[in-house]
């Protein structure tokens, strides 16, 4: 009897302290950061692979003149998730 009240006690505390313990956060593939040293490599990248970048996070880049203003704007928009690409159009039927 003991045992068991040991055991109904133990589980509601594991399961307590599993709440308690396990934060709620999005996957690390959405927490990707820009380091320093990224940065370097984006202001290593041509400005046409920095505006795919931008267009495929679907932020506007039209009032950048400067390719400094366009790694700017893709360092600040980093963690925007990257659009899904569009499916293929269906083959036409005869």
């Amino acid at each position: 009897m003991a045992l068991r009240r040991f055991m109904k006690w133990a589980l509601a505390i594991s399961t307590a302290a599993a709440f308690v313990r396990t934060p709620m956060r999005a996957p690390r593939a959405a927490c990707v950061r820009l380091f320093a040293a990224d940065v370097s490599e984006v202001k290593k990248m041509r400005a046409s692979a920095i505006q795919a970048e931008l267009r495929e996070r679907g932020v506007r880049y039209d009032d950048c003149f400067e390719k400094d203003e366009l790694v700017k704007r893709l360092v600040e928009n980093w963690d925007k998730a990257r659009a899904p690409a569009p499916a293929p159009a269906p083959a036409p039927t005869p």
